[in-house]
């Protein structure tokens, strides 16, 4: 579960700060659910907690750096609306990274990823409609 605590509008995308309640840490996610959809994250609000699923956007390393994050696969074959997706745990958070960004590794139990950014893919029951 999230805590949304604050929220950063541009013209037409927003940048999310959610307070993870399990671990305390706050993580940055950018939002363009509106761009794509009417159907969309506009309905959350400041001080509500959600269930979100945050997917990590950027590629795979070879080597641990000062801008990559070790992940752990926990589950190889998740499915957030008709997307193949691998679940990860990182920092001690769950994220999500589609799984044809993994294909050759996919048997390594941990790999280094270099996020460049983290986006918001789906809140409660509500899926980014890029997903479906």
């Amino acid at each position: 579960m999230y805590n949304l605590v604050e929220i950063s509008e541009s013209e037409i995308t927003r940048f999310l700060k959610l307070k993870n309640m399990q671990t305390g840490d706050i993580v940055e996610c950018f939002d363009d659910s509106a761009v794509v959809s009417d159907i969309n994250f506009n309905f959350i609000q400041m001080n509500h907690q959600y269930d979100c699923k945050i997917k990590l956007f950027g590629k795979v390393v070879n080597d641990k750096t000062d801008q990559s994050i070790a992940c752990k696969i926990i589950n190889k074959d998740t499915i957030i609306g008709q997307k193949s997706m691998v679940e990860v745990l990182a920092d001690n958070k769950q994220y999500y990274i589609t799984k044809k960004n993994l294909e050759n590794h996919l048997d390594n139990e941990i790999f280094y990823f270099y996020a460049t950014r983290k986006d918001l893919i789906q809140v409660d029951n509500v899926i980014h409609a890029d997903y479906l």
